[in-house]
């Protein structure tokens, strides 16, 4: 695969992921317990867990699917 192609989908794959990772912190500090939302900053899988079990499914879903993608470049690059 050409490098430049691989550098700009791992770029897009983080910029996905840093966007669904901001929207699932700030989903998690509307509801109660809020605590989840500063533990998320910290522990991100932890963050998509609580948002799917949050009925935040496309936060999550989203979250996992960018760091999935993300993780993909990295071992091929």
């Amino acid at each position: 695969m050409n490098p430049l192609v691989l550098f700009v989908m791992m770029v897009l794959a983080c910029a996905a992921m840093l966007t669904a990772h901001v929207a699932l912190v700030i989903g998690l500090a509307k509801h109660i317990p809020r605590y989840r939302a500063l533990v998320a900053v910290f522990v991100p899988p932890l963050g998509a867990y609580w948002a799917i079990r949050a009925k935040q499914h496309v936060r999550g879903v989203a979250w996992i699917i960018a760091a999935s993608a993300y993780l993909v470049m990295r071992l091929l690059g």
